[in-house]
């Protein structure tokens, strides 16, 4: 005779205690919390405890817990979820919702093998579909980051630089910065980089996301190798909880930028490689997107999306099944948006598709602020004045007021292209640059270091050239 502990709830449950109590079993209790269950496991007050294979319920805790108190555990899948959960904990004795008590009874019982039969019992066979290399330190479910992760970077602290995290988190929630355009190729890859490396050399710990379900453009321009693309590996993962930081560091890539005027220092820039295939965009869910913001968030200090140009919705009203929608991805980024960047081209089509898409955008997250950056803005397409022009044209006919003007330069985002770079390491004195240099500053003020004259305009006594004199009139 054994005494039972259940935290099953439902039918199910109350299946279990009427047939327990026909087997000759005591119900000890039935539990409601998890603190209820561990009291009764600590007291030695109980045999054996039944629950639903859940992340709340199935944990590392729990299960380390009986095996020291010799209790048997036995875990009820109710789901796929359940069953995958069981998997990644490695837990072996789990039986289907419908099983009978007496099919449990068998599941705890040692193997007979020499009656040339096994009995049929209702639970599953774990070993089908299992993961071909079981993934490592898996915290407690579903909340990774109360366990933390940082206990061997600690111990090995003294052994050198090498050893040690390549940031340290704040412990505060990162912002999360979504760069947009319409269709085009306004630029909106050029501004993502460059925006998350001015942000990495000012000290900030920078997490930069291609999630373009259209194709990627981020890891061919920073001349990564991207066999698998990280955010759609980083997707799956918070897919079936198991994002946690180590498995961050292993799928993201680190890219180390700098300032090649020495100005500002230097920092690591992590990066997610987008997909370059379009046909694998199914992996890039809007449900799994806003999961994989919400635990990144607690890694970094800002987030920086490049996103695809569509938001429409309409497939959403072609099918009423619960599928992949192939902007879902672009829709959660700017959802989860503290700071929208809405990138346009300076030309007469690229402003007329900027004005068109981003009225829809404005609609959709009017409560998110965004700020317009007029790119590649050049008096070849906008007259004499192309600043002035442009600035009138979004101000006029869209509404704008925060507007960001980012000067054309052709040979530097060449050169930018030609050694897999961005601006700042490539051309620090770009009049492009230095406009990203400001957007940068403004989204995270960093205060100037001191003695530095790098930002400082000349004093009253130092000599002009007339070239500069000129430039500065002409505006």
């Amino acid at each position: 005779m054994s005494r039972v502990a259940l935290w099953v709830g439902g039918h199910v449950e109350d299946r279990l205690a009427a047939e327990l109590v026909g087997a000759s079993h005591v119900l000890a209790q039935r539990v409601k919390t998890i603190d209820e269950l561990s009291a009764l496991v600590a007291a030695g007050e109980i045999e054996i405890a039944v629950v639903t294979a859940t992340p709340q319920r199935l944990t590392l805790r729990l299960i380390d817990a009986c095996d020291m108190a010799g209790i048997r555990l036995v875990a009820i899948i109710g789901e796929d979820a359940d069953r995958r959960h069981a998997l990644t904990m490695d837990f072996q004795e789990t039986c289907r919702a419908d099983a009978s008590w007496e099919s449990m009874m068998q599941l705890l019982r040692p193997p007979i093998f020499d009656t040339g039969g096994i009995p049929e019992l209702a639970f599953f066979d774990i070993t089908i579909d299992a993961p071909p290399i079981p993934l490592p330190l898996v915290q407690e479910m579903p909340r990774f980051l109360d366990d933390p992760l940082d206990t061997d970077t600690d111990s090995d602290a003294d052994s050198g630089a090498a050893t040690q995290p390549a940031f340290t988190p704040t412990g505060s929630q990162a912002t999360v910065v979504t760069v947009w355009g319409p269709t085009g190729a306004p630029g909106r890859t050029s501004v993502a980089i460059n925006l998350a490396a001015e942000l990495t050399i000012q000290g900030r710990a920078v997490l930069l996301i291609d999630a373009d379900p259209y194709g990627g453009a981020i890891a061919p321009k920073l001349g990564l190798l991207d066999e698998t693309p990280g955010f759609a590996a980083v997707c799956r993962l918070a897919d079936h909880e198991l994002l946690t930081r180590a498995e961050f560091e292993r799928v993201a890539q680190q890219v180390e930028v700098g300032d090649a005027a020495g100005a500002n220092g230097h920092g690591t820039l992590w990066v997610l490689t987008g997909i370059l295939r379009p046909d694998r965009w199914p992996e890039l869910s809007g449900q799994r997107v806003a999961r994989v913001l919400e635990i990144c968030r607690e890694f970094v200090d800002v987030i920086v999306m490049d996103v695809g140009f569509s938001v429409e919705t309409d497939e959403e009203i072609s099918s009423d099944l619960v599928v992949p929608r192939r902007n879902g991805a672009t829709l959660a980024a700017l959802g989860a948006a503290d700071t929208i960047m809405a990138v346009a081209d300076s030309d007469v089509v690229g402003l007329a598709r900027f004005l068109r898409a981003s009225a829809e955008v404005r609609e959709m997250f009017a409560h998110t602020p965004l700020i317009a950056v007029a790119n590649r803005v050049r008096s070849g397409v906008a007259g004499l004045t192309p600043r002035a022009q442009v600035r009138q044209t979004l101000e006029r006919f869209g509404g704008h007021t925060d507007i960001v003007v980012v000067p054309h330069d052709d040979r530097a985002y060449d050169a930018c292209s030609l050694r897999a770079a961005p601006l700042c390491a490539v051309a620090p004195k770009s009049a492009a640059r230095v406009a990203l240099r400001a957007l940068a500053e403004r989204l995270a003020p960093a205060p100037a270091p001191a003695g530095s004259g790098a930002n400082r305009s000349p004093s009253p006594g130092t000599p002009r050239s007339r070239s500069t004199l000129f430039a500065r009139r002409r505006g």
